[in-house]
């Protein structure tokens, strides 16, 4: 049997001979040479369209100059016009072809409406199409000039333009003064203008606080030790820019389809925006498969498939190419949310953390996408993975006139950590304490409490990750490092110091809802169709090395981004789709996806294999599914029967109504269960899933067949799981990051080595985790020491780019390497505790035992505070002395170190 390459290696050769795999290098022409759209011939001719941004807030958009417009070259221009009669907004064209598009805009987040202000900076006003790349192109960089064509007000209502404001946050600090806490919202509220609301009207919030905690701090204000730290926006300037293909198809049945192809992580959730909240009346939608090439939250709730589903449908039938060039990314792409973070602790002499006050506030830019989310992550890690005697903390995101902040890598923990892990360093130099050491004293442990409460149910690995970061050669010869350094006339104006952080990263398991399928094809491939997308953390890779394992010398194919046809083929009767899974993040991929697989591989072995097999092994009795064996030779062999050929027993699969089996499996705290009735001559079968079905491999949706279950566990259903039993958080990729560095005198930073020691779960590729940390690494380098977004109208300038957003380079990673060292599970070891529930079923099988740990976050974390500890060891000889002189911002400049040094050197 031939073996093919797995589609990782294939595609990473791919990217480097420069094959069209990415939605940026796609044309019509391009479509019907390529696999995964099945020969579609989407024509020759693309035509080109962009948005013009209103560069400016305060002035009421009056109109547009059209006899500007056609000079440029644009063929239509569509704007947004209010009809109030039938809420929707009309998007029509005003160059004479009369088209005009329905769409829903519930809150004037994607366009300005003519006759309104803009609510943002670089909200768009209106859609250039173009016939000829000529003309788009000259438009494209020409965007100052361009924007002439927008008639505007000459009255202006100031509106402030900047687009990240520390003295915003630095004012809105003030509402954590106040006596009481959430600060109430009422007609003279000073608040409301600049905060979100929910859904009741109340000013969006996140916080578990008594005001005990005020006189708390003031009792121990010569124990209390205070820290305020910001960090700015961050770009996602490792992606290329949004592009999309898209293009309208009329079927036969009068029913017109908007097909798209766009990179995105959410096809799931962009599906349900597109048709139920941004509805473009008369149209159905297809997210068509499209390698995003790395994301991590950058392309998560994005707007951008909106944009792209409008710009496909004024194109009425020609493919439509919407395409942002690097300056208008910049412009309008998400950003990681700027914060401002203030933590006051109370600690005894003897070491024991008395009390902790966390205030944090993020801007949320104008719209507030998912900053309800990374609030909650953020607000959750603010008091970092330490016990105290007492805990408040109290977020606030902030709605500003900027572009959108979205999830980014990370989740707001980095932005949360750059604090805490500095205050802990402080903490452990004022006891005299080796600051490692002293973490291993209060880091939390199973059977804690987590910040809100709630008691750590689950294994928690932090002391042995602690444990093993203490005596790796890093920490241990870290003074002989240094003073060998010292010693080295070469290094007479340089200084050396190792730094530490710990993280305790909740990977996204506050609820999960992951589904898969497993198809044999007529071709005897064995395909995957899974939620999460090929975006550079890992997913797609681990699934394919976990069936290889089993299906050895199988043909596997992995279909990401599959989640519409997911939600369809698991949906209720009656529905038309399945609303309540969504598993499209970085961290969950591997998580949430390898449970449900693992579970069907298991479930189609047993009641569709090994029957099969049977037939051949005749004198083989019952035929026990765990011994059956797929080799490398295209054989399947059995203990005591000779092989089998996989085609000629894989042939019959093929052919039969079971060729496809299909699953999905809520999380929270626990997983789902169910007891399915798989063989209607046996009992029902226990499984931590929720939804089962098969189907022939046609993969139509009308031939799926779902498995009737009892005993059904649904732990994301309300009241299904005690308030104890529920917690915001509930698993943990646990991290201890430790940073070499080299300061020059005039105050710039090496770093020389980095070693992560991690806690990881059950591994699938060590290699690819590997690759993670090394990415992450590099991603928290760029934060703490050279990204910074310019505030200020379109960020600051029209023509940023690269020149003005430095990215980390090769040479800005550490010299000697990045060593990640694993703390292994035991055999024996449990990853995951009973739940009890509500419903009075117990389940009849352990909970799962492999677990295999979201990695891709708990990489970025905590590099920035460990450069920030380790840059104070370097520049001060008594870390006492650097008390009141820790980093406060992001990035960490020359000037920044300069002034520390001059600080020790007075000393």
């Amino acid at each position: 049997m031939k073996i093919r390459l797995q589609e990782g290696k294939k595609m990473d050769r791919q990217i480097v001979t420069g094959a069209k795999i990415f939605a940026r290098d796609l044309r019509a022409h391009d479509i019907k040479n390529i696999k995964d759209y099945k020969g579609a011939n989407w024509g020759e001719k693309t035509w080109r369209a962009m948005f013009v941004r209103a560069q400016r807030l305060g002035r009421v958009v009056e109109g547009i100059d059209i006899d500007a417009t056609r000079k440029v070259g644009a063929i239509k221009c569509f704007v947004k016009l209010s009809n109030v009669a039938n809420d929707r907004e009309s998007f029509e064209d005003i160059l004479g072809s009369g088209e005009k598009i329905d769409f829903k805009d519930p809150d004037d987040d994607y366009l300005v409406t003519i006759g309104e202000t803009a609510r943002y900076v670089g909200q768009p006003v209106c859609l250039l199409v173009f016939d000829d790349v000529a003309s788009f192109l000259d438009a494209q960089r020409e965007k100052e000039a361009l924007s002439t064509i927008l008639r505007l007000s000459k009255q202006s209502t100031n509106r402030a333009d900047g687009f990240e404001s520390i003295s915003l946050m630095e004012y809105a600090a003030r509402m954590f003064d106040q006596d009481n806490w959430p600060p109430e919202d009422t007609p003279t509220d000073k608040w409301s203008t600049i905060t979100f609301k929910d859904n009741k009207g109340n000013i969006l919030k996140k916080g578990r606080y008594d005001p005990e905690m005020a006189k708390c701090l003031e009792q121990h204000h010569d124990q209390l030790i205070n820290l305020v730290t910001t960090t700015p926006a961050i770009d996602v300037a490792y992606l290329e820019p949004d592009s999309s293909l898209g293009r309208v198809v009329h079927r036969g049945d009068g029913q017109k389809v908007v097909e798209l192809i766009v990179p995105t992580q959410s096809h799931y959730q962009d599906y349900i925006s597109l048709t139920t909240r941004n509805t473009i009346y008369g149209y159905e939608f297809e997210l068509l498969p499209c390698s995003l090439g790395g994301g991590f939250g950058g392309r998560s709730s994005s707007p951008f498939p909106v944009y792209a589903a409008l710009a496909a449908v004024a194109g009425n039938g020609i493919p439509v190419r919407l395409e942002y060039d690097r300056i208008e990314q910049f412009v309008s792409g998400i950003k990681r949310h700027p914060s401002r973070m203030e933590t006051s602790i109370v600690v005894s002499n003897d070491g024991t953390l008395d009390a902790v006050d966390a205030r944090l506030i993020l801007d949320g830019g104008s719209v507030i996408n998912l900053s309800a989310s990374v609030l909650g992550l953020s607000t959750h890690s603010s008091s970092g993975a330490y016990r105290y005697k007492q805990r408040a903390y109290r977020g606030v995101p902030l709605k500003n006139s900027g572009v959108i902040s979205g999830s980014m890598r990370g989740f707001g923990i980095p932005q949360a950590l750059f604090n805490i892990e500095q205050q802990i360093d402080r903490i452990a130099a004022q006891l005299r304490r080796d600051p490692l050491k002293y973490r291993e004293e209060i880091v939390l442990v199973s059977g804690d409490t987590d910040i809100d409460g709630k008691i750590l149910s689950h294994p928690l690995k932090n002391k042995a990750v602690l444990a093993s970061a203490r005596v790796t050669k890093h920490w241990q010869e870290r003074q002989l490092r240094r003073l060998s350094f010292l010693s080295d006339p070469c290094n007479k104006d340089r200084s050396f110091g190792t730094g530490l952080a710990f993280v305790m990263e909740a990977y996204g398991t506050s609820t999960d809802s992951p589904a898969a399928a497993i198809h044999l094809t007529k071709d005897l491939v064995i395909e995957v169709d899974c939620f999460p997308v090929r975006m550079g953390q890992g997913t797609i890779n681990g699934i394919e090395k976990y069936l290889q394992s089993i299906f050895s010398g199988v043909i596997i194919k992995v279909n990401s981004g599959k989640g519409v046809f997911l939600g369809k083929a698991l949906r209720a009767k009656g529905d038309e789709i399945l609303r309540n899974i969504d598993t499209n993040a970085a961290a969950k991929g591997t998580f949430g996806s390898i449970h449900v697989i693992d579970n069907l591989v298991e479930i189609w072995i047993r009641h569709v294999w090994a029957p099969e097999l049977a037939n051949y092994w005749k004198n083989a009795g019952e035929i026990d599914p765990k011994k059956i064996q797929f080799l490398d030779d295209g054989t399947i062999t059995y203990e005591g029967q000779a092989p089998i050929s996989f085609d000629s027993v894989a042939k019959s699969i093929a052919e039969s109504d079971r060729a496809s089996i299909y699953g999905s499996a809520t999380f929270r705290n626990t997983w789902a269960y169910g007891e399915f009735y798989i063989n209607s001559n046996q009992a029902p079968e226990p499984r931590w899933l929720d939804r089962l079905a098969f189907g022939p491999n046609s993969q139509n949706l009308n031939d799926i067949k779902p498995i009737l279950a009892t005993n059904v566990i649904d732990p994301t259903s309300k009241n299904v799981l005690s308030t104890q039993d529920s917690p915001t958080r509930s698993l943990y990729a646990s991290a201890a990051c430790m940073v070499d560095v080299v300061v020059d005198v005039q105050g710039h930073v090496e770093l020389k080595k980095v070693t992560v020691v991690l806690d990881a779960g059950h591994r699938l590729n060590d290699h690819r985790i590997r690759q993670q940390i090394e990415g992450g690494i590099a991603q928290g380098i760029g934060h703490t020491l050279l990204e910074s977004y310019p505030s200020g109208p379109l960020g600051g300038q029209l023509n940023i780019n690269f020149d003005h957003y430095p990215l980390p380079r090769v040479r800005h990673m550490p010299e000697q390497g990045i060593e990640t060292v694993f703390v292994d599970i035991e055999d024996d070891e449990y990853v995951l505790n009973p739940v009890s529930n509500n419903l009075g079923i117990k389940p009849k099988i352990d909970p799962p035992h492999r677990l295999y740990k979201g990695i891709a976050e708990v990489s970025i974390s905590p590099i920035a505070p460990a450069i920030a500890n380790a840059i104070i060891n370097a520049v001060f000889n008594d870390p006492v002395e650097a008390h009141d002189h820790r980093f406060t911002r992001w990035p960490i400049t020359t000037s920044d170190v300069r002034e520390r040094m001059e600080i020790a050197n007075d000393r």
